[in-house]
């Protein structure tokens, strides 16, 4: 549990229950975005827990589009019968779905599933299979809802031409002086960069997408044996299905976390992204196109190159965009994302092996 230092926020709760008394607030959970308060609101004869968050509003510029996408998520899976716990929206009592306090923050309410758990890390495959299965079924209940009716929460957010260009400037521009001790790096990242322009070119299909995929954001059981939700729906918007898997594999096959700086330790491990696409791949064989299923084992090398020239950029420009603990962090994080970059480029065969495998039907890892 992590303590919050933000004044407790009584005008939010208001707008959403009145003015309730004996309810409880705690801060709950390690989100890097959004502040969170497990809300315990007395009704009738027990006690109802909500979710109650304020919306980063630097990151999410529009907050009000946030929610409207979250709304039509949420009414499409209900249509379709999707059997996961969906996360509705509690309304204030005006009827709407954000509350705007007297200093311009943003906050909201979900119900509060109790008698859950969340994993930070995958430590044997069977986690990771029960992660991306549920991702898996997430976006197949998603393949029919018509992506222009969602917006673009975050612009930009894997267009990886785009990043590339950013990035390519920040090399030019050296504003912390720092290149002269990346050369190698740099030149890396610039050297694959390839793989950008050809998946940008090739009409990968938009779809609603996650654009956040890791295993902290499945809700599991108490026994974290099954999915019991996905959630943070926040980033959900038109991208690439392929983006998702690569999300999933650069956080679950990775043998250790992006903040570990010693690249002997890091690996990419092909057990848990056999496990991966079989959960992965089966829900979706039936929406899938020739070209997704022709490049659907492309998606770890991409969302791991572009993740570490966007670490590797932000050094360069002198620790603008990410959290550091300290003044290397970020090239520490670069080299961490390279060294499991390479580590799939040694095993591209057995990956390929890997999604043609699933591709084609069988069913077990």
């Amino acid at each position: 549990m992590q303590e919050n230092k933000l004044p407790r926020p009584e005008n939010a709760i208001a707008a959403f229950f009145g003015t309730p008394t004996g309810f409880d607030l705690v801060a709950f959970g390690r989100g890097n975005i959004n502040d969170t308060w497990k809300l315990t609101i007395p009704d009738n004869d027990h006690r109802s827990p909500y979710l109650l968050q304020r919306l980063n509003h630097a990151v999410f510029k529009r907050p009000d589009q946030v929610m409207a996408n979250i709304s039509a998520i949420a009414r499409h899976l209900v249509a379709k019968k999707y059997s996961p716990a969906i996360l509705h929206p509690v309304a204030t009592l005006e009827g709407k779905s954000l509350f705007c306090d007297e200093n311009g923050h943003y906050w909201r309410v979900f119900p509060f599933f109790e008698h859950t758990s969340t994993l930070d890390t995958v430590d044997h495959p069977e986690q990771a299979f029960v992660a991306a299965q549920a991702f898996g079924v997430f976006l197949e209940a998603l393949s029919d809802l018509d992506v222009t009716m969602l917006f673009e929460t975050i612009l930009g957010f894997h267009d990886s031409v785009a990043r590339l260009e950013a990035f390519q400037h920040a090399v030019e521009k050296d504003t912390a002086g720092r290149l002269s001790g990346v050369q190698a790096e740099v030149s890396l990242v610039l050297e694959e960069s390839s793989i950008f322009h050809t998946l940008a070119g090739i009409g990968l299909p938009l779809r609603a997408v996650h654009n956040d995929a890791k295993i902290g954001n499945i809700l599991l059981d108490e026994q974290a044996k099954s999915a019991v939700a996905v959630i943070d729906w926040d980033t959900i918007m038109p991208g690439y299905l392929l983006s998702d898997l690569g999300d999933i594999a650069r956080t679950m096959a990775a043998s250790d976390s992006e903040n570990e700086p010693d690249t002997a330790r890091i690996s990419f491990r092909m057990p848990v992204f056999q496990a991966i696409c079989a959960g992965f791949i089966p829900p979706l064989l039936d929406i899938l196109t020739p070209v997704e299923k022709a490049t659907l084992h492309l998606a770890p090398r991409w969302i791991i190159l572009e993740q570490a020239m966007r670490f590797l950029g932000d050094y360069l420009a002198g620790d603008v965009y990410y959290k550091t603990n300290h003044p290397l962090h970020n090239i520490e994080r670069a080299r961490n994302q390279i060294a499991l970059y390479q580590s799939v480029q040694k095993q591209e065969a057995a990956l390929r092996a890997t999604v043609e495998r699933y591709i084609k039907g069988v069913s077990q890892p």
